[in-house]
């Protein structure tokens, strides 16, 4: 994990799927760090360390109150940048330095993206892509193997290396399609792939480039056809 470390400063991974986030918390990892994830009465992601700084109590056990994420063990509350808003009985003065690491999210085409960086930006390439066309989910895939070990096995392939892979493929009558696979890494051992694609280019209705392009898009950007055959999940 440590050779990935450093990402999580200036890089962006997925780390859910919108649909998955509610107004009940829900934990993920990211680079062996617990993540709580939470969407906020204004549709807004908040994204913390999922331990509370108080008695190390998991933030995901809580639930959303009006001052932001309360901790179910002692209540206290934290707003999305991992300020402390409230802790019952205490005076607000004594909240100042009181704080949980917060992480900046986006979210694309149905999915979170996240990074702990408070200047890098979202690559260039990954919203591009949400500008010119909607994406379609494929895939999501949870593996019994280190983010190293899957960028590798997808660099054998032939494929971009990287946390973040594109792979275009041309289709029938001109139509083109893009597949975006992120390696998230989740722990030492673990990381998750989400898989979409998108059109990039054709003269035909949309909804024929689709229906004449998917099943192409199936089968090059099966688990299988992308990352082999032996995947423990």
């Amino acid at each position: 994990m440590r050779e990935f470390a450093h990402q999580l400063n200036d890089c962006w991974f997925v780390i859910e799927r919108s649909e998955m986030i509610g107004s009940k918390p829900l934990g993920r990892h990211v680079l062996g760090e617990p993540v709580v994830l939470v969407r906020t009465a204004d549709g807004a992601i908040l994204a913390l360390q999922d331990r509370c700084p108080h008695l190390g109590v998991p933030l995901s056990y809580g639930r959303l109150g009006p001052k932001g994420l309360v901790c179910r063990s002692h209540g206290w509350s934290f707003d999305r940048r991992g300020h402390c808003t409230s802790i019952p009985g205490a005076p607000q003065e004594h909240l100042d330095d009181i704080r949980v690491q917060s992480y900046r999210t986006q979210e694309l085409d149905g999915q979170i993206w996240i990074s702990r960086s408070t200047t890098a930006e979202l690559p260039d390439r990954i919203v591009k892509s949400h500008a010119a066309s909607p994406s379609i989910f494929l895939w999501e895939k949870k593996c019994a193997q280190s983010a190293a070990q899957m960028r590798s096995r997808v660099k054998i392939q032939g494929l971009d290396e990287g946390s973040v892979v594109q792979i275009d493929l041309d289709g029938p009558l001109g139509c083109a399609a893009r597949i975006t696979l992120c390696i998230t890494p989740e722990t030492a051992g673990t990381s998750r792939i989400f898989a979409s694609a998108r059109f990039v280019g054709s003269w035909l209705p949309p909804w024929l480039a689709q229906r004449m392009t998917m099943p192409k898009i199936r089968r090059h950007a099966h688990p299988q056809a992308l990352l082999g055959s032996d995947l423990s999940t």
